[in-house]
């Protein structure tokens, strides 16, 4: 009996990478889990800020929505965007306060993602609140960032 050969199949490199999860870490240094727990504090007073407010622009849309002279006049297309962002770290934070451990990756993407809403909240909020609020939570999030790299021990030179 006589088999044919097989038609071979070209197979297809993937052309799209996978990611890799962030590195883990884990800490128990209780003055960073204080900046942990006081950014999903704050995190969370924000969105419960945010959920208040577009409630209250809902309402002004549904109320005045044949005279809107300008577009998003309540502001609740800006108060979503704040609650999407202050929701995205509340849940990178409330992981991290959950697991004890730090995606790094996540981390720095709600960081980066708080800093480019400060200047939406400062407009939509009082000043006062906008400058107490985000500036604490941007600063306990960059905190733990700086003190996420643990050591590595004594450093190799490359010749």
């Amino acid at each position: 009996m006589n088999t044919q050969p097989r038609a071979q199949c070209s197979k297809r490199a993937k052309s799209s990478k996978k990611r890799r999860p962030g590195k883990v870490w884990v800490r128990r240094d209780p003055k960073i889990l204080t900046l942990v727990f006081e950014a999903l504090e704050d995190l969370t007073t924000l969105r419960e800020c945010c959920e208040g407010r577009i409630q209250a622009a809902r309402t002004y849309e549904y109320l005045h929505r044949r005279i809107h002279t300008e577009p998003d006049e309540s502001g609740l297309q800006r108060w979503l965007r704040v609650y999407r962002g202050a929701t995205v770290g509340w849940q990178v934070v409330d992981h991290l306060v959950r697991t004890n451990q730090l995606d790094a990756v996540r981390c720095y993407e709600a960081y980066k993602d708080l800093l480019g809403l400060q200047p939406i909240w400062q407009k939509l909020a009082h000043p006062s609140e906008a400058r107490a609020l985000v500036e604490r939570v941007t600063t306990n999030l960059k905190q733990v960032l700086i003190h996420h790299r643990p050591s590595r021990g004594p450093r190799r030179r490359v010749r």
